[in-house]
């Protein structure tokens, strides 16, 4: 496995507070890019070291053997084999902190030797855990009452309740952010020369509604081209701060952004649940178009007039909506402002970071306090920016190209 150790934190010291186990090392997803985002923000605002994952199994005939021999351990009621290398512990730790996909893969920490004898609290997020499929994974959950894990985050309020239960460990609410300093159109705000971007989940009829307008016209829409399976698009990422730049790029240059509740997917049964993509949008100063998800973490999170322009998921009059938008170009500044004041002042991953570490008894480093003073400045002076910063004239201009006049 890999390491990177003995990080000096802010305050002079040497050595490592938290332990931070990551799977970037072989999980190259396209839905965990935006983790090891927020596994980059902790970096640069802690003391960590960080342990990259390796897995065991290779190639086709590898991962074949391992998921035949996890049904079997799933029929025997036993934890899965996550199949990664073993990890020895050595160091002495305040904290162990992952991310995990799904709740089976908190079997992971069975591999780990020393957990609790080098890490004085552990803390774990799994980011889909759904009510209707977490009794099946009530072995590996057990795992964790067997470490005394201090916390357990999952990303949705409806299953808050059976994830406690079968854990048996104190289960929190974990919320979405993003990383404010590679999204913010700052310091110089950016043309926004995409009239739309689409990415990931989409309505194939509003879809094919905003192809047909730029295939007819002048209408700038970016959207995503490689191969799906039902409603989930399959691939994977090369590099992740790259592919994290490049849609922080587009978002900032975006003038309208979509973004569905998961309560469309059709690849499996979802109680209401945020995604990372209203962050981004936000965090990007776009206007957001798309569904609230019915929870109430989304009504705590956006509160302001148009964090969300709700339309249909299914919107065939995509068009005429865009068009009555277009004739309010006051309104899109103030929705802009919004979304980026409340970003940076709520949202940045920093925040989530430092809601952990209370969670947990301890208290930030300098250098978390100096990004929130950062941050502070950033919209301190984003809310100076005239109005044309924020929708320009230029191409205000341009609107009567966007409808059918």
């Amino acid at each position: 496995m890999s390491y990177r150790v003995g990080q000096a934190d802010n305050q002079g010291n040497r050595g490592a507070r938290v332990l931070l186990l990551s799977q970037r090392g072989f999980n190259f997803e396209h839905w965990m890019p935006w983790v090891y985002e927020l596994e980059s923000v902790i970096e640069s605002v802690d003391a960590v070291d960080v342990i990259e994952l390796e897995p065991r199994f290779q190639g086709r005939v590898g991962r074949a053997w391992l998921w035949m021999k996890n049904r079997t351990r799933h029929k025997l009621g036993l934890p899965v084999d996550a199949g990664i290398r073993h990890v020895k512990l050595s160091g002495e730790y305040d904290l162990l902190f992952c991310i995990v996909n799904f709740a089976p893969d908190v079997a992971l920490f069975r591999y780990v030797e020393g957990i609790r004898r080098h890490c004085k609290r552990a803390v774990v997020v799994i980011l889909e855990v759904w009510t209707s499929g977490i009794q099946q994974a009530e072995a590996e959950l057990r795992v964790l009452d067997e470490l005394e894990f201090d916390c357990v985050y999952a990303t949705h309020s409806g299953v808050l309740d059976s994830l406690r239960r079968l854990s048996g460990r104190p289960v929190e609410l974990f919320l979405f952010g993003v990383d404010c300093l590679r999204f913010a159109p700052y310091p110089v705000p950016a043309a926004r020369v995409v009239d739309c971007y689409s990415m990931g989940r989409r309505s194939e009829v509003t879809h094919q509604g905003l192809l047909d307008w730029a295939r007819r016209g002048n209408f700038f829409y970016i959207y995503d081209t490689i191969g799906r399976k039902g409603d989930v698009f399959q691939f994977r990422i090369r590099n992740w701060q790259e592919h994290r730049d490049l849609v922080a790029s587009i978002v900032k240059r975006s003038r309208y952004f979509i973004a569905y509740s998961a309560q469309h997917r059709t690849d499996t049964e979802t109680e209401p649940s945020l995604s990372p993509r209203y962050f981004e949008g936000a965090g990007g100063g776009a206007v957001m178009l798309g569904t609230a998800p019915g929870c109430p973490e989304f009504g705590r999170c956006f509160d302001w007039p148009d964090a969300l322009v709700q339309i249909p998921y299914e919107c065939p009059e995509i068009e005429r909506v865009l068009d009555e938008l277009e004739r309010e170009p006051e309104r899109l500044v103030r929705a802009r402002r919004a979304n980026l004041l409340n970003t940076l002042r709520r949202h940045d991953w920093s925040y989530r970071w430092e809601d952990v570490l209370r969670r947990v008894g301890m208290e930030p480093l300098v250098a978390l306090k100096e990004r929130h003073r950062k941050l502070a400045a950033m919209a301190e002076e984003i809310e100076r920016w005239p109005a044309e910063a924020l929708e320009p004239l230029a191409l205000r201009a341009r609107a009567g190209r966007c409808g059918r006049r």
